[in-house]
């Protein structure tokens, strides 16, 4: 697959592209942006923190969260094989909070499901 530039190439798409910006994170919008304590920008209305992020996510259940080739993963398969991991990883191997593990493995779902683990 040929690598394309996702950079705007001339100045009507670059206003078409900061146009499309505004409506998507401007106030009010879905993905609406503000700055936040630390002056760094972040989601009005995104989850605080990780736990927050995975406990909305159990919500969508059986909706499609990751498709690779043909294998599709919901929300709720993917992240049972990721609970499952760190189980495993925690009762097999003894890993702790705070334990430094390395996964190297090529791009598959595999590596996803191993990181949120």
């Amino acid at each position: 697959m040929p690598h394309t530039d996702p950079r705007p190439s001339g100045q009507q798409d670059s206003e078409r592209a900061e146009r499309i910006h505004a409506l998507l994170t401007g106030p009010g919008a879905p993905f609406a942006v503000v700055r936040g304590e630390q002056g760094v920008s972040e989601y009005a209305d995104g989850p605080r923190t990780l736990r927050e992020f995975v406990e909305t996510t159990w919500a969508f259940g059986d909706t499609p969260f990751l498709i690779a080739g043909e294998r599709t993963y919901s929300y709720g398969e993917f992240f049972a094989a990721a609970s499952a991991l760190a189980v495993r990883l925690r009762e097999r191997y003894g890993l702790r909070s705070g334990d430094r593990a390395v996964v190297a493995m090529r791009n598959h779902p595999e590596w996803q499901i191993a990181f949120w683990a």
